[in-house]
């Protein structure tokens, strides 16, 4: 695998991917988007989004070449290492949301839904540069989850979706 198919690989995965389905309200500037394109509100409208950009986490380092890790010796440090950390998506339920507001105090907390991903130290990867990083990281997400490319982790379900 190439760069280039490794990089669509990952993000068409399954595991980085999240179904979002929406019933179309009768009002909004969504609702008037989905009227020229012929959908009445109640209409179902589904869509798939990829998190793997949002996840991939990218650390470029200098790296002790006789061992591969990071010397304390600075001088030593002569390799460069590009380290890739990623995760599936997750939405944590009832997590404590801090919101920013002009007001004394400055923020409230309240309880919500936050949509954020994971770190999954089994796809941690790294490589002389980017694009063996990524190739590694595809033959990880592989050989530890298959080759789905067209399903989702799972679905965030929308009762109503306005602008």
């Amino acid at each position: 695998m190439d760069f280039y198919e490794a990089w669509h690989f990952l993000v068409e995965h399954r595991i980085f991917n999240v179904n979002n389905r929406h019933i179309l309200s009768g009002e909004g500037a969504v609702a008037e988007l989905g009227a020229m394109a012929g959908l009445e509100p109640g209409d179902e409208l589904e869509s798939r989004r990829s998190w793997f950009d949002y996840s991939l986490q990218i650390e470029v380092v200098r790296v002790d070449p006789a061992t591969g890790g990071v010397s304390e010796n600075p001088e030593i440090n002569t390799a460069t290492r590009v380290s890739l950390e990623c995760g599936q998506p997750v939405i944590q339920r009832g997590h404590e949301v801090r919101e920013e507001h002009d007001f004394p105090g400055g923020y409230y907390l309240r309880l919500g839904d936050e949509e954020t991903t994971g770190h999954d130290i089994e796809l941690d990867v790294s490589g002389e540069t980017f694009e063996q990083a990524i190739i590694a990281l595809a033959g990880k997400v592989r050989a530890l989850y298959g080759e789905d490319v067209e399903g989702a982790l799972f679905t965030l379900d929308y009762s109503r979706f306005n602008d």
